[in-house]
Order: C-alpha cells, then sequence, then structure tokens
C-alpha cells in the first residue's frame, strides 16, 4: 500500500468480541483492495500512505459502511469494528441491516 519515497503512518484496527461472527474473520479493504483480515478479539496494524484513504470490512454479504480515514505521517490511527447483530436483531442484520452489518468507529 506504500512507495518507499511516501510518507506513511500507521492503522491499528480492533475487533471487539462478539458471539455474532466470532468464528469468522472480517475481510479488511482499503481504497477498494483486500488488505488483510481481523479476526475476532483481535488487532490488525497495517502501514499507510499519507492522506485519506476508504475502509470498509467485510463478512460474507455483509458490510460495515465505507468510511474515510485521514492518515498522518509518523502518527497512528485507531479504528475499533465489531458485529451491530445480536440475539434479537440478528435475522433483521443480515437481511436488511447487511450494508451497516459491522460498526467501524473510532
Amino acid at each position: 500500500m506504500t512507495d518507499a519515497a511516501e510518507e506513511v503512518g500507521t492503522l491499528e484496527l480492533r475487533r471487539l468480541h462478539r458471539l455474532a461472527d466470532r468464528l469468522v474473520g472480517y475481510q479488511v479493504w482499503i481504497d477498494g483492495q483486500l488488505v488483510g483480515e481481523v479476526d475476532d478479539a483481535s488487532m490488525v496494524t497495517l502501514k499507510l500512505s499519507e492522506g485519506i484513504h476508504r475502509i470498509q470490512l467485510r463478512v460474507a454479504w455483509c458490510r460495515s459502511r465505507r468510511r474515510k480515514v485521514d492518515i498522518q505521517p509518523l502518527a497512528t490511527t485507531h479504528l475499533v469494528c465489531h458485529s451491530r447483530a445480536n440475539r434479537l436483531n440478528a435475522v433483521l442484520m443480515v437481511t436488511l441491516g447487511c450494508r451497516g452489518y459491522i460498526s467501524l468507529s473510532n
């Protein structure tokens, strides 16, 4: 994702534990490219070039909303993600709510 001459920053993406989909990893998409996966109750660290990047997480047909993140050189940007599904709303979340199934926030 970065060129040797570019200034780089760090994106730390932490996934909180949730029972709903704990056995599957979330795909991490940055600027339209699949760059990795984050498992339940874990964290991934990515080096990114300076500037605005679009982050989205996906699992099966569900996803997060796209989020713009401004990466600063030599700085770390922290994001947290988790499933928004629970026992009461799971069917709704994987159908009508599938485009906001994953919460992605600071």
